[in-house]
């Protein structure tokens, strides 16, 4: 029997979410549903719940907040699901940040969303994770934190060093390299071991952290020792120690493997550089030839890889919801690999994961379920060495990023209607895009894009324009003077109503009194 513990300060919410499944079919016992963050943590600790289904923003304590005081306080600590009124990414990556299970719309929830939503807890509680989480750095969202180090995400050095050492990564340096390997194929254990071997004997000489992305190949980033000042002899030493580390990999494991170096660079920020130098490095590695600098590869076995510039215009597409500079960032990308460089495909398609990581909170699980029907998941994007084969999966992507964007403009609309009800309601107050965005936790650009998007119309706009017509009723019943009416509506003062007024209408309020149908005049 597993028990769950509802915390959402809306009763519909509650009973919603009570009524919604068959929850004794499931093996669950409900607790007692509460209505703040402050009696959601006193149940956890006295009823010790396997998941909690948590509103974000509650009384008292909200619900991002209760979850770091259960990891920090309760053991056992629950699994969590975020519950929210509408969609904030940056909500979503925080949630993410702190392990929960999923985080789901409330306009969007579903008997079969809730289900399969609880059936993912159920695997997680099953297998223990939440006990070896409270013990075990949390390796995901370190490889999260270094793919977003590889892919530019860090707006500044300061940024990039804060956020690995959250995950508990440290590159002292000063000199920095990224280091593209690739082996024999081999079963999933053999993989494990070698990763581990290369990260035990580098790791003698060099700070080292590996990123493993698929069957045969990962990353190892690199914090190089500042005996030597001149990067040649730090690359000349870092190859050295390379050649030597493979080679005890390859004579203990009988396969081969391969390194691409790319440049030695002085801040992590240049990592992302180097990484995609590794890459092109790695292209050019043969039997005889096991590691390779990118310093030491011709002008032709050099290509442009453009992964940043996509993944910036996959992201602002996946914002915007907006299908068509979708479908023209996957054409631009296709044009790019025409000249068939495996390391520009690579290099595009991780940005494309990437991309989709940052924008949606469930995009391992989605991605997922895109590609169930490959033995690697969306990770087959590297089970087969050809540009061909990355077109092939990119084009899978884009269908089912189509797709969803798709059913997301839904959700848009119903957003929109709900703003609009707001300000309906709202009318007589003085309203401003950033308190409404707010209001519904969204940027002020972005719901000012969705409205105009809509309505047509901008806010300012169309808030002007609903307050004029509520103006022209109550001018019309004779009941208020000018003066009333713009307080009324909460406008500053009766001069900018009567310049809004005549904005929207093309005369003075005065006038309007002048010439509207009663039988009394002012």
């Amino acid at each position: 029997m597993y028990t769950v513990l509802i915390a959402d300060d809306e009763p519909l919410v509650q009973v919603g979410l009570q009524s919604m499944v068959d929850w004794k079919s499931l093996n669950v016992r409900l607790l007692p549903s509460v209505a703040n963050g402050q009696a959601a943590l006193e149940s956890i600790v006295t009823a010790s719940p396997d998941l909690v289904f948590t509103d974000i923003r509650m009384p008292l304590l909200d619900g991002l907040e209760l979850i770091r005081r259960c990891r920090a306080e309760v053991t056992p600590c629950p699994e969590f699901v975020v519950l929210t009124s509408f969609e904030d990414f940056a909500y979503a990556r925080e949630a993410v940040k702190h392990h929960v299970v999923d985080y789901l719309v409330k306009l969007e929830l579903t008997p079969e969303i809730l289900v399969e939503t609880f059936e993912k807890a159920r695997k997680l509680i099953d297998a223990g994770k939440t006990r070896a989480a409270e013990t075990v750095p949390d390796h995901g969202f370190r490889d999260r934190v270094l793919f977003g180090l590889l892919n530019r995400d860090c707006p500044s050095e300061a940024e990039a060093r804060r956020s690995l050492a959250e995950v508990g990564v440290e590159f002292p340096g000063p000199h920095l390299a990224a280091v593209s390997c690739r082996l024999s194929p081999g079963d999933a254990q053999t993989y494990s071991y070698v990763i581990r071997m290369v990260e035990e004997i580098l790791g003698r000489e060099y700070q080292v952290q590996t990123l493993p992305y698929s069957r045969d190949r990962f990353v190892v980033l690199m914090g190089l020792p500042g005996t030597l000042r001149d990067p040649l002899s730090v690359e000349t030493r870092l190859v050295s120690s390379l050649t030597a580390a493979l080679g005890m990999v390859q004579r203990y494991f009988n396969g081969s493997v391969e390194a691409g170096v790319g440049r030695i660079v002085p801040q992590l920020l240049m990592l992302a550089d180097s990484y995609r130098e590794s890459l092109q490095a790695l292209e050019a590695c043969t039997p005889l030839t096991s590691v390779v600098t990118h310093r030491g590869l011709s002008g032709d076995q050099r290509s442009v890889l453009s992964g940043e510039a996509f993944r910036r215009d996959l992201e602002k597409a996946l914002e915007a919801q907006d299908i068509g500079a979708l479908e023209a960032s996957f054409r631009q990308a296709v044009t790019t690999l025409s000249h068939g460089r495996l390391a520009a495909a690579l290099d595009l398609g991780t940005a494309a994961v990437y991309a989709v990581l940052s924008v949606f909170s469930d995009a391992e699980t989605w991605l997922a379920t895109l590609f169930a029907t490959q033995p690697d998941g969306y990770k087959s994007l590297y089970a087969v060495p050809s540009t061909e084969h990355v077109l092939a999966w990119l084009s899978a992507l884009e269908t089912g990023l189509v797709a969803r964007l798709g059913q997301g403009s839904q959700h848009q609309e119903r957003l929109v209607e709900s703003m609009r009800r707001f300000i309906e309601v709202h009318c007589r107050e003085r309203l401003q895009l950033k308190s409404v965005a707010e209001h519904f936790r969204l940027s002020p650009n972005y719901a000012g894009t969705l409205f105009r998007k809509f309505t047509g119309k901008g806010f300012s706009e169309f808030v002007s324009e609903l307050k004029v017509a509520k103006a022209q009723e109550l001018l019309a019943s004779r009941k208020y003077r000018i003066y009333e009416v713009s307080d009324l509506l909460g406008f500053e003062n009766s001069y900018y109503f009567s310049k809004v007024f005549r904005r929207v209408t093309g005369h003075s309020p005065r006038e309007y009194l002048a010439v509207s149908p009663s039988s009394k005049k002012e």
